[in-house]
């Protein structure tokens, strides 16, 4: 999930998804093979279902609102949320497999995403 208070009704996913994406920072290589939480607990889990390897579907929503925070009223807040599937941050799983991109896909690599796995048939 990501939250956002505006002024502005303009659209803010891409900011949502590169906060997501943003926490590899926090991700130790260690957990690519057998993914756990995080030794420090660090958050680590958006990043890693965006990234889940056997994750071919994904659904998401959005709703502006006005909400008040701090004693300010914001015309425009945000909530932007995700649903994957298959369903990943499975304890133990690997994240994905480690090795040049696509070159371990069970269907063949997409005819639409270079360097991307194409989804079961």
């Amino acid at each position: 999930m990501y939250s956002a208070w505006s002024f502005n009704s303009a659209s803010v996913w891409d900011a949502a998804i590169q906060s997501w994406y943003d926490e590899v920072k926090n991700m130790p290589a260690s957990l690519v093979n057998s993914f756990a939480q995080h030794p420090t607990g660090k958050v680590i889990s958006q990043y890693t279902q965006v990234v889940w390897a056997e994750t071919y579907e994904v659904g998401c929503g959005a709703i502006h609102y006005p909400d008040t925070a701090a004693g300010i009223v914001f015309p425009e807040a945000k909530i932007y949320v995700c649903n994957y599937g298959p369903g990943g941050n499975w304890l133990s799983s690997p994240v994905y497999l480690t090795g040049p991109a696509a070159s371990n896909c069970p269907d063949g690599n997409s005819s639409d995403y270079a360097g991307l796995c194409a989804p079961p048939a």
